[in-house]
C-alpha cells in the first residue's frame, strides 16, 4: 500500500483577505480541503478523498506545512484528545526544513540542551476534541501541519488498511506532490 497526496497550489492561499492579513478564524478559511489523498494497493486506487494539508489554523505556523516529497503514515497511533482512529505523519520535512521523526514529532533542544518534544504531526479528522460531543465537527478543516479529512474518510482509510492486514505501528509510504 501507499499514499499519494496531491496538493493544489491554490491551497496555499487560505486567507480570505490576502496572504499578509492577520490570522483569524474567519480569515484563514478559504481554499479549504482542496487537496486529494489517495490510497493505492498494487497499482489499484482503493480510495480517494479531500484533505487539508496546508497549516491554516490561526496561531499555527505556515512553515509547519509538510513540503512536497516522501513521507510515511504510521498507522493507529495514540489518540490522546483526538476522536477517530488517527495516524502519525513520519519521516517528513516541513517548509522550515525541520524533520518530523518516526514518532511524528520534531525534537528540538530545550534551554538545558535536552530535547523537548513539540506537537505531533498527524492524519486525523475534523471532529472537535472533548468535551464537544462525539461527531461534532469543525466549521472547516483546521491544520497546524497535520493532514485533515472528514470522519467518514478517516474511518474508510483505517478500515482499508486493516483489510490489507496492516496494524498499529505499521508505516505506509507516501508522497506529496503539487498539482
Amino acid at each position: 500500500m501507499n499514499f499519494i497526496i496531491k496538493r493544489k497550489k491554490e491551497s496555499y492561499n487560505y486567507k480570505l483577505r490576502g496572504k499578509d492579513s492577520a490570522d483569524d478564524w474567519h480569515n484563514n478559511d478559504i481554499n479549504n480541503m482542496l487537496d486529494t489523498l489517495e490510497l493505492w494497493h498494487n497499482g489499484e486506487l482503493l480510495h480517494s478523498n479531500p484533505v487539508q494539508t496546508v497549516a491554516n489554523m490561526p496561531g499555527a505556523r505556515f512553515l509547519d506545512t509538510i513540503k512536497p516529497g516522501a513521507f510515511g503514515i504510521k498507522l493507529f497511533v495514540e489518540q490522546r484528545a483526538f476522536r477517530g482512529r488517527i495516524h502519525g505523519i513520519v519521516n517528513a520535512v516541513d517548509f522550515d526544513g525541520q524533520v518530523i521523526d518516526g514518532r511524528s514529532i520534531q525534537p528540538v533542544a530545550g534551554k538545558d540542551g535536552g530535547p523537548i518534544n513539540v506537537e505531533r504531526w498527524l492524519m486525523h479528522d475534523t471532529q472537535k476534541h472533548a468535551p464537544a460531543p462525539v461527531g461534532e465537527v469543525t466549521r472547516v478543516a483546521w491544520s497546524a501541519g497535520c493532514f485533515i479529512m472528514s470522519p467518514m474518510d478517516l474511518e474508510v482509510v483505517g478500515h482499508l488498511c486493516e483489510t490489507h492486514e496492516l496494524k498499529a505501528g505499521d508505516v505506509v509510504p507516501g508522497e506529496l506532490v503539487e498539482v
